[in-house]
Parts: C-alpha cells; sequence; structure tokens
C-alpha cells in the first residue's frame, strides 16, 4: 500500500535527504516536494491523507502554516523537521498542531522512526528535544495542541526572516 508523504522544505538537498532516508519504510512512499507555502496548499488539497514533513523555519514556510494546515486539512499528520530551536518555539509549533517533532541532526533511525509513529497517530519527538525540554525544566507530555482560527496574514519575505531570526534565538540588535 502507497502512503503520501509531502516534504515541505525550501532547501533541495534536504527534501532529497529525506526521500533517500524515507524510501525504504514499511508503508511505500509516493513523495510530493515543495518548496514554499503556495506550493504546499497545493499539494495537500490534491490528497485525501498524508504525512506533511515540514521545516517551518526555512524560506517560503513560516509557524502560521501548521494552524492552517490543521484547520484546512484536519487529517494531515505532521512531522516538523528543523534545525536547532529554541524551546519556547518548540512548544509553540506543538500547540500549533504538530504531531511529532524532530530536529535536521537527528539520525535516520530517529527520522524513519517518528514517521512510523506518527502515521500510527503516536507523536515522536527525537532524543534532542527531549533533552533540550529537560534542559529548560519543560515537561512535554504536558503540552497540548490548541484549536486555533486561522485567518490568512500575508508576510513580506522579511518579516518571515524576520520572524525566523526570532525564532532562533537572536537579538534585536543581531
Amino acid at each position: 500500500m502507497k502512503y503520501h508523504f509531502i516534504l515541505a522544505d525550501s532547501s533541495e538537498l534536504s527534501r532529497l535527504g529525506l526521500k533517500s532516508i524515507l524510501k525504504n519504510i514499511k508503508k511505500k512512499p509516493l513523495f510530493t516536494e515543495v518548496s514554499n507555502s503556495k506550493d504546499l496548499f497545493e499539494a495537500l488539497s490534491n490528497v485525501k491523507e498524508c504525512l506533511l514533513l515540514l521545516d517551518y523555519t526555512t524560506a517560503g514556510f513560516s509557524i502560521n502554516d501548521l494552524i492552517r494546515v490543521k484547520n484546512t486539512f484536519p487529517k494531515v499528520k505532521i512531522v516538523a523537521i528543523t534545525p536547532y530551536l529554541n524551546a519556547k518555539t518548540i512548544i509553540q509549533a506543538i500547540k500549533s498542531g504538530v504531531d511529532s517533532h524532530i530536529k535536521k541532526e537527528c539520525s535516520a533511525k530517529e527520522i524513519i522512526e517518528s514517521v512510523e509513529l506518527t502515521i500510527k497517530g503516536k507523536k515522536f519527538y527525537c532524543a534532542a528535544i527531549i533533552e533540550q525540554m529537560r534542559d529548560e525544566s519543560i515537561d512535554i507530555s504536558s503540552v497540548k495542541s490548541e484549536n486555533f482560527i486561522f485567518e490568512n496574514v500575508e508576510l513580506s519575505e522579511r518579516e518571515s526572516q524576520i520572524i525566523s531570526l526570532i525564532a532562533e534565538g537572536y537579538t534585536n540588535t543581531q
């Protein structure tokens, strides 16, 4: 049985790496690659059920896309796969509807495990995220997703860059 995967990242290298890692999982993958929000929502409108692997910090995407996906396509399962972020940003992503969250630095084994468990309706957080939450005294099991009503807000490319930098912990001066 084939299972649809949407790989959403502005980096072609990241999308190719994910495809290479996921090509041999138990569910036979059918891949769609997108590099921006517009293409993501077009791709989502063409599938009934899928797993979305999204880097919401990369150019062309934002954390608001998570809310919009969950409000528009509630059956879509989301694995966020991002570079290093602070715990508050990860918590916000979970509250916005992410089913599982891993870092790009995670092992191929953890990436495969996150995908397989998320497809089964379970949550997965890689060891690096669990350790980060413990270091910041956050109980990840107590974080629940919230139901947001998404109103479309258009951000300029620069505004998206600034939000990404803030999410990474940069100060105004930096």
